[in-house]
């Protein structure tokens, strides 16, 4: 019996972490890991959003004809 209970409760967070990771999504946000362990802690989802790489362009020329 607790054996099952235990199974029941890791598949609802499981689900509840896939639902999570869904919305996050929709919402512009990137999924970078899950089910992170560091030392005796863990994160369940590591996400963010709007990360730019800014680049920057030498153009020879700009505006001349």
């Amino acid at each position: 019996m607790i054996l099952k209970m235990t199974i029941n409760k890791r598949i609802k967070g499981q689900e509840g972490e896939k639902i999570a990771c869904d919305y996050l999504e929709k919402n512009g946000y990137e999924i970078i890991e899950t089910n992170y362990h560091y030392s005796k802690f863990q994160l369940d989802v590591v996400s963010i959003i709007g990360f730019n790489n800014p680049k920057i362009e030498h153009l020879e020329n700009v505006g001349l004809e």
